[in-house]
């Protein structure tokens, strides 16, 4: 989208992509189902069709090189495609993915790159639209069942109300108000996850500040975890000399 309007303001204009295709999270983190790859192909050959220079599998690991190499100015539109972590017991064992890459996985897998390995029973948890993407994607994957877990009701999950009901259409089982107590393992092997009642979401102030009810547990069996909890932007690329100052909340901090 810079590219696009620098283009067309007469700058001429690079463009690095660390990855084998062209889009980011439009073409690797939405499935073809929602957005279909035509599509989306049409509009980045338009751009480039302004004169814009893509480069794929060109991932930047210097900034200040690309001023040495004579560029004026550059854009970070890196997105955020590190996904959060839960901090669980568990969460190393071998079965467990995480909602982004995964759809990355299934997007690239007609790229050359190997598909990802999908389970019998998968457990995802989360309530927004990646989860609800990942839901649909494990089943399109050949997973014979999928149980989306997640801290909200039905009414307070973020995904889109639509995406909720196509999910359950399709075959998804929810469990809203659940959240995710440990993920349980044998051999170094998940085997299924131990939840515990969510009694609220946020406080009084409306801050997300989720309250359980520890003696309200149960135990979803299923041989592959998929957590859809959110996702920070990836800048351990970015060297802290290049005068680039992080928040809290892992996005940049910028001059008003």
């Amino acid at each position: 989208s810079c590219a696009h309007h620098l283009a067309r303001m007469g700058y001429g204009v690079t463009v690095f992509e660390s990855l084998p295709v062209a889009g980011g999270m439009m073409r690797v983190g939405i499935p073809a189902y929602r957005l279909p790859r035509e599509a989306l192909q049409r509009e980045i050959e338009r751009i480039i069709s302004e004169g814009v220079d893509l480069r794929l599998n060109s991932p930047v690991q210097d900034i200040n090189a690309l001023f040495d190499e004579g560029y004026a100015a550059v854009f970070l539109a890196i997105g955020a495609h590190e996904p959060q972590r839960l901090g669980i017991e568990g969460e190393d064992a071998s079965g467990v993915y995480y909602g982004v890459p995964f759809l990355q996985a299934v997007s690239l897998a007609g790229e050359g790159k190997e598909f990802p390995q999908v389970g019998t029973r998968v457990v995802v948890i989360g309530g927004g639209n990646v989860a609800v993407d990942v839901a649909l994607s494990a089943l399109r994957c050949g997973a014979k069942e999928v149980v989306m877990a997640c801290l909200e009701t039905v009414e307070e999950m973020p995904a889109h109300p639509w995406e909720v009901e196509c999910a359950l259409a399709e075959g998804v089982q929810l469990m809203p108000s659940w959240g995710t107590k440990r993920i349980i393992s044998e051999n170094g092997q998940v085997t299924g996850i131990e939840l515990v009642r969510c009694t609220s979401v946020f406080d009084d102030q409306k801050r997300f500040n989720p309250a359980f009810d520890q003696t309200t547990l149960t135990v979803v069996k299923g041989d592959q975890a998929i957590l859809a909890i959110g996702q920070a932007p990836e800048i351990s690329f970015l060297d802290p000399s290049h005068g680039l100052e992080v928040s809290s909340r892992r996005t940049f901090v910028v001059d008003p």
